[in-house]
């Protein structure tokens, strides 16, 4: 837990998600914290990316934004959907606020009803939120990242019910379709930046970082259970390429910029073990409350509390 890692007296705090970012932000104004974070600005993990101030630098993965930018994509692959529901992580209401908001916000130009939005707290919970989706004729769904696991995914495909969620993983286990910021680069961005702050860097004057690379992945066999034909890659990317960037660096502007930052389409056709299998393991405890915190000696000794991951 964020407050033992201080009792420690850890050189720097490192957290994976907002429920322990926010955990940490609470515990210290004096160690040094790495968030690795959907959306630091709008969570109030910080209040300007540029600047973030205080005790806290890290990297942002655009989360709630990239699941707004999601109901563009089903619109461009599904023409025929009309309605987009969300299903959201009751355990994250911070996170699952702003990705509301961005997805609804998405809707408006694109004509498409924004409902049912479902919030679960865990797997036990997904049958009867599918029920709901379908009852509600949502013709898609945009799923909150924590909640790519393979229980889901089996559900989605009983339903026959499209689904995206912003986690790599969700497509590797057989989710239609994922799209995010390239992860294992947000995570050297964020061993970059603990290195710094090892050798005298503060954490007020380092910018929070942005990705700058976003994976497009889609699941064929998914789509082929489903009996959905996916357009080709030209049609997709050629439709999305020119609305995808990193964001400015203030809140009054914290929107996407005209210019675009490279997607990369990938065609999953089969399970990748390691890379599921490892977001699987760190996913585990989602539903019982665990927080995943790391505290960096200078000794390079790792402290780890797996507690907590929600996003």
């Amino acid at each position: 837990m964020a407050a033992e890692l201080v009792r420690l007296k850890v050189d720097v705090i490192v957290t994976l998600y907002v429920p322990p970012s926010l955990a940490a932000k609470h515990a210290t104004t004096e160690i040094p914290i790495v968030a690795i974070v959907g959306d630091p600005v709008e969570t109030g993990i910080v209040s300007n990316l540029a600047h973030p101030g205080g005790n806290i630098t890290g990297v942002s993965l655009m989360a709630s934004a990239l699941a707004g930018k999601s109901v563009e994509l089903f619109r461009d692959m599904l023409p025929s959907a009309r309605r987009v529901g969300v299903l959201g992580h009751s355990t994250n209401p911070v996170f699952a606020k702003a990705m509301l908001d961005e997805v609804l916000l998405a809707g408006r130009p694109t004509g498409i009803e924004i409902q049912p939005v479902v919030m679960v707290r865990g797997p036990d919970e997904f049958e009867s939120a599918l029920t709901t989706m379908v009852s509600e004729r949502a013709d898609a769904v945009v799923v909150q990242g924590s909640l790519a696991v393979r229980p889901l995914v089996d559900l989605a495909i009983k339903y026959r019910l499209p689904m995206v969620s912003t986690t790599r993983a969700f497509a590797d286990i057989g989710g239609l379709m994922s799209f995010g910021a390239d992860g294992p680069a947000a995570f050297r961005h964020g061993t970059k930046l603990i290195q710094k702050i090892l050798q005298g860097r503060q954490p007020k004057d380092m910018p929070i970082e942005q990705p700058t690379k976003f994976e497009l992945a889609i699941n064929l066999k998914t789509a082929r259970a489903m009996g959905l034909a996916i357009p080709d890659s030209k049609t997709i990317l050629g439709a999305r390429a020119g609305n995808i960037d990193s964001r400015t660096a203030t809140k009054a502007q914290h929107r996407f910029k005209k210019s675009f930052a490279p997607i990369r389409l990938l065609r999953v056709s089969r399970l990748l073990p390691s890379f599921a299998t490892e977001s699987a393991r760190l996913r585990r405890a989602d539903h019982g409350g665990a927080r995943p915190f790391i505290g960096v000696k200078r000794s390079s000794r790792l402290r780890s509390r797996n507690d907590a991951i929600a996003e």
